[in-house]
């Protein structure tokens, strides 16, 4: 099936999303989560802006985190 760039983006934004479900479903933190993605300090540091998804607690231990 060809898809659109943007339906493409869109699939990936929700494959992404079931992944993290997935993986809180099976008991993992946020730190082992991000260490689990390979998370850099520069990759938080560019989410972190827009980041108004997260209770300002993650956000702060993710500030810590990439310290």
């Amino acid at each position: 099936m060809k898809l659109t760039p943007f339906e493409q983006k869109m699939i990936d934004f929700a494959e992404q999303q079931l992944r993290g479900f997935a993986h809180a479903a099976q008991g993992y933190d946020l730190e082992q989560l991000v260490d689990a993605m390979g998370m850099t300090k520069k990759e938080w540091d560019v989410i972190k802006k827009d980041c108004t998804y997260l209770p300002p607690v993650m956000i702060e231990f993710l500030n810590e985190h990439f310290k």
